[in-house]
């Protein structure tokens, strides 16, 4: 859920970043305030040509939603990359405004069957500015985007569960509409300030 990869629009599917000179992951912030980890991958060959691509995934204190800063470095003009939500069983699929919301029933990891399966909504908001097109795989709702000027493709992503105390009594429907409003929410990111 929630991480950018490039998109093969001839196959109609995502690409993985398997063909790439250097990964490296670091921790750069982790709390009381937020938690930022930091993904980049150098000499991606994606597209014909070969970009950097810098992920920083953010999660503030008290929130549910990871506000989401991709750089994407080097000749990205004309390349589309995209983002989206795993289909799950017995899900039902909500889209509105640079909004896609799944609310369905998973395992953790399908290996994992000593796990019982759980109700769980997953949820991301993009640019609408970005979006190309809302071309799905078959593993995956999805946002097909392109970089803004900068060089950015920037979004938020939001999940929740059912065993979660504060979904207790609510429909699948309900749960969906909030988790909608919550990402929708969060696509301004939060302003951290010190007060004097």
């Amino acid at each position: 859920m929630g991480t950018l990869k490039g998109w093969d629009a001839g196959k109609r599917k995502m690409v993985h970043i398997a063909d790439f000179r250097r990964r490296e992951a670091r921790i750069l912030a982790k709390g009381p305030v937020r938690t930022i980890v930091e993904m980049r991958v150098e000499g991606w060959r994606y597209g014909g040509r070969e970009i950097d691509m810098t992920s920083r995934y953010i999660l503030y204190a008290g929130h549910s939603d990871v506000q989401v800063e991709n750089l994407i470095e080097g000749d990205s003009e004309g390349l589309v990359f995209t983002t989206g939500v795993m289909k799950m069983a017995e899900n039902r699929v909500c889209r509105q405004d640079g909004i896609i919301v799944a609310f369905g029933q998973g395992l953790p990891r399908e290996r994992h069957l000593k796990w019982e399966k759980e109700r769980v909504g997953l949820a991301v908001a993009v640019p609408q500015e970005q979006a190309v097109s809302q071309i799905d795989d078959k593993t995956s709702y999805l946002f097909q985007l392109v970089p803004d000027a900068r060089g950015h493709i920037d979004y938020v992503f939001d999940t929740r569960w059912r065993k979660s105390e504060w979904l207790e009594g609510r429909s699948d429907a309900e749960c969906a509409e909030e988790l909608a409003e919550s990402v929708r929410a969060a696509r301004t990111a939060a302003v951290v300030s010190r007060i004097r």
